[in-house]
């Protein structure tokens, strides 16, 4: 599979290589897989039948048989608000117009974006967004925030493919299930155990990775990046960053651990790499990474780093969000974790149990976003209990089949 280009040469149904949360291109689109692992997204044929609708910047598309006209109409209007917003940020904006599926064959995330070249004859060689519309009352984000996140993966252009690609689009998107970005999310992320360390996550590569995606870790590609990304272009502005993150990408590759990278595996290449090319087993060179924050805003990382976490303290964080965020943060990283198991299975649970989990997690995001917390949390542990059940068939078995009506009930 070529990686900067998936889409070549395949037909029907395609897997997709996850990286970085939602971007289907090396380093972004959904939290980065682990190095020595296969996670993949998979991505279904487009239906024969499908409508269009057409706005200033995007041609959108969707199966009339999973979406009304109306929520179309209302996709095209938050994706156009989404437009104007990065447009704000970055600066510039793309000079060309972007497909965006309403309705995709996907899972593993709640969209993602594929680069590519706008002027290819062929369509599937083409940069598009596909979202998940229909499907966001499961998913428990809010149509704002993808939109936002998928179309500045568009607008970032290169850095979409970097290892901070996703938290370039959290913090463009600039909330998270309805909660402003604030820097206190650092304070309460942390307590929540949502957190890598910084030294660790953002230099030297130094710490534990799970071997699946999990609530931290992709909370940690997407949030905590967003929030040091905040922080420094709230002080430097995008420009400066934008230059910094080009030579910090390449000082410290994927933000994966050393662990995981042990588990790569090399293909020799002909022709022999150049000296400059190190090998991608090996930790990034600390005192590297470091030098790229100096060189581009004049301070040291560890300067830097205890500016950002000194303004995170201080941000006091209103209790209610609080509790909001960490939940949503926790609802969405099991759903993640569910769904990139799922596509793994060749055997595939019956649509019936299938069913009874989405309905589980649907649940849990509707009770948070009545702000009913403990009534979330225990809605949460319900999920969870049923995914793991699938993920033991003993359990299942134990259970009884013949009694599985009554199990999801209600």
């Amino acid at each position: 599979m070529d990686a900067q280009n998936p889409f070549r040469g395949r037909t029907g149904l395609l897997t997709l290589i996850l990286v970085g949360g939602l971007l289907v291109s090396p380093g972004a689109g959904v939290a980065a897989p682990r190095a020595g692992a296969t996670p993949a997204q998979r991505l279904g044929p487009t239906p024969r039948n499908i409508a269009t609708l057409a706005s200033d910047h995007f041609d959108l598309q969707y199966d009339p048989a999973r979406l009304t006209e109306e929520q179309a109409q209302e996709a095209k209007r938050v994706s156009e608000s989404a437009w104007t917003r990065n447009r704000e940020l970055f600066g510039t904006a793309p000079d060309h117009r972007l497909k965006i599926d309403l309705t995709p064959d996907f899972q593993g995330a709640t969209g993602f974006f594929k680069p590519g070249d706008p002027a290819a004859k062929e369509p599937n060689r083409r940069p598009f967004i596909g979202v998940r519309y229909g499907e966001l009352d499961y998913l428990g984000l809010p149509a704002e925030y993808v939109f936002r996140h998928e179309i500045a993966h568009w607008f970032s252009g290169a850095l979409a493919g970097s290892p901070l690609g996703e938290g370039i689009a959290d913090w463009a998107a600039g909330a998270f299930a309805g909660v402003p970005a604030r820097p206190w999310w650092g304070t309460e992320l942390q307590k929540a155990g949502l957190w890598v360390e910084p030294e660790a996550f953002f230099v030297t590569g130094d710490f534990a990775e799970p071997r699946e995606v999990d609530a931290p870790i992709r909370t940690a590609n997407y949030a905590e990046s967003a929030l040091l990304i905040r922080y420094l272009v709230e002080r430097f502005g995008w420009e400066r960053f934008r230059a910094f993150a080009i030579d910090y990408s390449a000082a410290r590759g994927p933000l994966t651990s050393n662990d995981s990278r042990k588990e790569i595996r090399v293909r020799p290449r002909r022709p022999r790499p150049s000296k400059e090319e190190r090998d991608p087993r090996l930790p990034p060179e600390a005192d590297a990474v470091r030098a790229t924050f100096e060189k581009h805003f004049g301070a040291p990382w560890s300067q830097l780093r205890a500016d950002w976490e000194k303004s995170m303290r201080a941000d006091a964080a209103p209790p209610e969000q609080a509790e909001a965020l960490v939940l949503a943060f926790r609802i969405y990283g099991a759903i993640r974790n569910y769904e990139m198991w799922l596509i793994q299975q060749r055997t595939a649970p019956s649509r019936e149990w299938q069913q009874a989990v989405r309905r589980a997690f649907a649940r849990a995001n509707a009770l948070r976003k009545q702000g009913d917390y403990p009534a979330t949390r225990q809605a949460l542990a319900d999920a969870r209990s049923l995914v793991q059940q699938l993920r033991e068939p003993r359990s299942i078995a134990r259970s009884g089949s013949e009694d599985s009506g009554n199990l999801f009930r209600g």
